[in-house]
């Protein structure tokens, strides 16, 4: 073979090369941008949610024993039906206590689909003081009831017992008007799990001093959301 005939030869060789490495090299191009496109998996779309309205809530009060509030304007004659709490460390006289029930069996959970709890927590609006001086700051705290209750017939001298310590607590300032107290989403799981454990909520305040630590909140009856039960969860 001639000097010529090789260097023609290997001039095919290195073009045929050549074209084999930028075929590889637009290959990889198109891996990366699968992989990329593959990278939106790390951001998945935010987990399902639920504001759960109470489908009863009210108030009982330690000074008035007997009485029933599940109609009371509390301090607010124009407001309707009112739910209230109010810490009283330093005189339990004054000492309210609120209680609220969710009906949870509205989120799709079932034999063939199990819901599975990840978050959960009390959204209180609407949080206000009915004293004429500088409201205290409160700790609320939320405790499971041990009994059935209803709003229409509970007082002071029969309100449900609390089961366990408490499943939840935030620090509410005197001058706030909303806060989340986060609750322990394995106690919305067993309700759902289990709906006949499901007794409700003891929402307790601690930290104040009387009637200045006293907080109302609208009731479900008053516009339409009370002191709602928000939930994020995922389908399984």
């Amino acid at each position: 073979m001639t000097g010529t005939m090789l260097r023609r030869v290997a001039r095919a060789v290195l073009l045929a090369c050549a074209a084999f490495l930028c075929g590889c090299g637009g290959g990889a191009a198109l891996d990366d941008s699968s992989d990329s496109s593959g990278g939106d998996n790390d951001n998945p779309p935010p987990a399902p949610s639920a504001e759960i309205p109470p489908v009863q809530d009210v108030y009982v009060a330690a000074d008035q024993p007997a009485t029933n509030f599940n109609t009371s304007t509390a301090s607010c004659g124009t407001c309707g039906s009112m739910v209230m709490v109010m810490s009283a460390s330093n005189t339990g006289t004054f000492e309210r206590q609120t209680l609220l029930k969710y009906d949870l069996t509205s989120l799709p959970h079932g034999p063939t689909q199990k819901l599975l709890i990840l978050s959960a927590e009390l959204h209180i609006q609407y949080l206000g003081g009915i004293a004429v001086n500088t409201d205290d700051d409160v700790t609320f705290s939320a405790y499971r009831c041990a009994q059935n209750w209803s709003e229409a017939g509970v007082s002071w001298s029969n309100k449900p017992v609390r089961l366990g310590g408490s499943i939840g607590s935030v620090l509410v300032r005197g001058t706030q008007f909303d806060c989340y107290l986060p609750l322990n989403p394995s106690v919305v799981q067993e309700w759902i799990n289990m709906p006949a454990t499901n007794y409700g909520i003891i929402l307790s305040g601690s930290g104040g001093n009387g009637i200045n630590s006293c907080k109302s909140m609208p009731s479900q009856e008053y516009n339409g959301k009370g002191i709602t039960l928000d939930v994020n969860y995922t389908l399984q």
